[in-house]
């Protein structure tokens, strides 16, 4: 089967999806191009010319997965990259679910998520602000 590659190195798409999630995700936790790199993540990006422009990363439990630091670069916005990107680790995964923790004010994710078949499964609070639990099964499994 073929292999792909493309013009920016893994340490440089790294070191992109932490600035890119750094600037333009709210988290608590500061990443960097080790921290991106050693945990237990996978990701799917877009790319245009050298530059990262959305990301969405994934972690594998049994088997479902959990979809983390879902960002599209603000310059790239409203051209469903994120939906793109979430679409494809859908296909391309084999779970029997998927689930994501979205901020309760952040309106264009959960809308987008919905979208995608996803609903509210549980919230919670944390820190200072509620955190929406997002859900989707797969048909063919349960």
């Amino acid at each position: 089967m073929a292999k792909f590659f493309v013009a920016i190195s893994d340490d440089e798409i790294a070191s992109q999806i932490a600035h890119l999630i750094n600037n333009h995700n709210r988290l608590y936790r500061r990443h960097n191009l080790h921290t991106i790199k050693t945990q237990p993540a996978d990701y799917f990006v877009d790319v245009v010319g050298n530059t990262v422009v959305g990301c969405v990363g994934i972690e594998r439990y049994q088997d479902q997965i959990k979809i983390k630091h879902v960002c599209t670069h603000p310059d790239h916005r409203k051209k469903g990259i994120a939906k793109k990107l979430l679409t494809r680790v859908m296909a391309n995964t084999n779970a029997s679910s998927f689930f994501m923790t979205i901020r309760a004010d952040n309106v264009p994710s959960l809308l987008m998520a919905q979208s995608l078949g996803f609903f509210q499964e549980s919230s919670y609070w944390h820190r200072d602000h509620f955190v929406i639990v997002m859900r989707r099964h797969i048909h063919g499994h349960h």
